[in-house]
């Protein structure tokens, strides 16, 4: 991923502190200001509002569920059954989240119509963060091997973390290479986002879920960065340079953000949202 050109926004504040409240925030309209979960879950989300607009929307899980994001939109159950890799104690590495993906956007791709694959990973889920990695990404050792953190030092824990992020690096790569398959042919994009953060230990905490108002920014503040092809970069005019990539981002901007992305004009779009309302094609 270091070799990859990246339009990075740094640190985004999350909606929450756990996936159950984050991963609906995310996909809603609504902010986090007046979030509302019944709301939420009985509203068209950003998925649905896509696959309106004519995006054929798939959902591949590998983790709690889609907090009821993805009930209208296709979900792909079986895509691990068959993979190489060994999928145990209801989980399977985030790598069979790619099995045989390029085949199913293959069959899926028409000329003029958009596809928006949404691969929800396990990543550094805790506490057993050595389950996050395979044997051949442990590159930092000793690390933590047992879900009492307790028991371990807060060197072997972060060792732990850190395979499992170095696993999360191979599998956005991946996901770059296979979508630079289709970059002849059509405009290509991945969006990497974390619906929250996670504390190691420091000043005592570890974990995720904690009160937003009593949370550390370890918990809050979450990654967000995008890959385009040239010809996406081209024919949407985004670049480093019309995105201000030192405002303060969040879960807010998601919604607005992916249907300037998709090209999808909707009486929900708020422009003031958008991080690329400055963007124009050249």
């Amino acid at each position: 991923m270091a070799q990859r050109e990246l339009l990075n926004l740094g640190a985004i504040k999350a909606c929450g502190t756990a996936t159950a409240k984050s991963v609906p925030c995310l996909f809603s309209y609504l902010l986090q200001e007046n979030y509302d979960e019944s709301l939420a879950k009985n509203s068209d989300n950003l998925l649905d509002v896509l696959q309106r607009a004519g995006v054929k929307v798939i959902w591949r899980n590998n983790n709690s569920g889609c907090k009821s994001m993805c009930d209208r939109v296709t979900q792909d159950k079986d895509y691990a059954l068959s993979s190489q890799y060994q999928c145990g104690d209801g989980a399977c590495p985030d790598l069979a989240l790619l099995h045989q993906l390029p085949e199913r956007i293959r069959a899926l791709s028409q000329p003029d119509e958009s596809i928006l694959v949404v691969l929800h990973q396990q990543g550094n889920h805790g506490p057993e963060y050595y389950k996050r990695s395979l044997p051949q990404y442990k590159t930092f050792l000793p690390e933590c091997e047992t879900n009492l953190l307790s028991d371990c030092s807060s060197e072997q824990i972060t060792n732990a973390y850190d395979n499992a992020i170095l696993q999360t690096d191979t599998l956005l790569d991946e996901v770059i290479s296979i979508t630079e398959q289709f970059s002849d042919n059509y405009d290509t994009a991945m969006v990497y986002l974390s619906d929250h953060g996670e504390s190691l230990g420091e000043n005592g905490v570890y974990l995720h879920g904690l009160p937003y108002w009593m949370a550390p920014a370890a918990q809050t503040e979450v990654p967000l960065f995008f890959w385009l092809s040239d010809g996406f970069k081209q024919n949407s005019g985004i670049t480093n340079d019309c995105i201000n990539t030192n405002q303060q981002a969040s879960h807010d901007n998601i919604f607005d953000s992916l249907l300037s992305l998709f090209a999808v004009s909707s009486d929900a779009k708020r422009q003031q949202l958008d991080l690329f309302d400055h963007c124009r094609p050249v």
